[in-house]
Protein backbone atom coordinates (compact mmCIF):
# COMPACT_ATOMS: atom_id res chain seq x y z
CA UNK A 1 0.00 0.00 0.00
CA UNK A 2 1.19 3.59 -0.47
CA UNK A 3 0.00 6.28 1.47
CA UNK A 4 0.93 10.02 -0.11
CA UNK A 5 1.04 12.22 2.86
CA UNK A 6 0.92 15.96 3.53
CA UNK A 7 4.03 17.75 3.93
CA UNK A 8 2.87 18.60 7.70
CA UNK A 9 1.74 15.07 8.20
CA UNK A 10 5.02 13.85 6.95
CA UNK A 11 6.91 16.34 9.64
CA UNK A 12 4.58 15.66 12.48
CA UNK A 13 5.73 11.78 11.91
CA UNK A 14 9.21 12.45 12.00
CA UNK A 15 8.82 14.52 15.15
CA UNK A 16 7.34 11.79 16.60
CA UNK A 17 9.97 9.63 15.99
CA UNK A 18 12.84 11.89 16.98
CA UNK A 19 10.94 11.91 20.14
CA UNK A 20 12.43 7.79 20.88
CA UNK A 21 8.72 6.68 22.23
CA UNK A 22 8.27 5.24 18.82
CA UNK A 23 10.94 3.45 16.45
CA UNK A 24 9.40 2.85 13.02
CA UNK A 25 6.55 5.17 11.13
CA UNK A 26 4.30 2.43 11.61
CA UNK A 27 4.50 2.48 14.90
CA UNK A 28 3.23 6.37 14.81
CA UNK A 29 0.62 5.61 12.72
CA UNK A 30 -0.30 2.46 15.14
CA UNK A 31 -0.79 4.46 17.95
CA UNK A 32 -2.83 7.50 15.95
CA UNK A 33 -5.62 4.53 15.15
CA UNK A 34 -5.97 3.57 18.16
CA UNK A 35 -6.64 6.73 19.43
CA UNK A 36 -8.90 7.40 16.62
CA UNK A 37 -10.84 4.27 17.77
CA UNK A 38 -11.06 4.83 21.21
CA UNK A 39 -12.48 8.62 20.26
CA UNK A 40 -15.11 6.91 17.98
CA UNK A 41 -15.92 4.49 20.64
CA UNK A 42 -16.26 7.29 23.26
CA UNK A 43 -18.29 9.45 20.51
CA UNK A 44 -20.26 6.29 19.26
CA UNK A 45 -21.80 6.15 23.34
CA UNK A 46 -24.58 7.91 23.98
CA UNK A 47 -23.88 10.88 25.66
CA UNK A 48 -27.23 10.57 28.49
CA UNK A 49 -25.51 10.19 32.33
CA UNK A 50 -27.83 8.87 34.40
CA UNK A 51 -25.57 9.12 36.93
CA UNK A 52 -22.70 10.41 39.20
CA UNK A 53 -20.78 7.40 38.69
CA UNK A 54 -21.29 7.00 35.39
CA UNK A 55 -20.20 10.39 35.05
CA UNK A 56 -17.09 9.90 37.12
CA UNK A 57 -16.28 6.56 34.34
CA UNK A 58 -16.83 8.37 31.59
CA UNK A 59 -13.80 11.56 33.16
CA UNK A 60 -11.61 8.38 34.09
CA UNK A 61 -11.75 6.66 30.86
CA UNK A 62 -11.15 10.45 29.09
CA UNK A 63 -8.19 11.48 31.40
CA UNK A 64 -6.39 7.93 30.64
CA UNK A 65 -7.06 8.80 27.43
CA UNK A 66 -5.56 12.03 27.29
CA UNK A 67 -2.45 10.41 29.46
CA UNK A 68 -1.27 8.06 26.97
CA UNK A 69 -1.21 10.82 24.37
CA UNK A 70 1.04 13.20 26.78
CA UNK A 71 4.75 12.41 27.05
CA UNK A 72 5.28 11.79 31.38
CA UNK A 73 7.73 15.01 31.51
CA UNK A 74 5.08 17.71 29.81
CA UNK A 75 4.86 20.29 33.02
CA UNK A 76 1.70 20.83 34.95
CA UNK A 77 0.56 24.74 34.24
CA UNK A 78 -0.36 26.10 37.72
CA UNK A 79 -3.70 26.85 38.71
CA UNK A 80 -2.73 30.52 38.68
CA UNK A 81 -1.63 30.17 35.21
CA UNK A 82 -5.26 28.84 34.50
CA UNK A 83 -6.98 30.67 36.46
CA UNK A 84 -9.57 33.91 34.70
CA UNK A 85 -6.65 36.47 36.20
CA UNK A 86 -4.10 33.98 35.53
CA UNK A 87 -4.45 33.77 31.46
CA UNK A 88 -3.70 37.44 31.24
CA UNK A 89 -0.65 37.14 32.65
CA UNK A 90 2.98 36.21 30.90
CA UNK A 91 3.85 32.83 31.83
CA UNK A 92 6.99 31.03 31.18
Amino acid sequence: MTIVLKPETHRAILEKLKSDRYSTADEVVQAALQLLEERDRLLDQPQTLTSIEEFDAMLKQLTDTFTACVKPDVPLLSDEAVSRAGIYQEHP
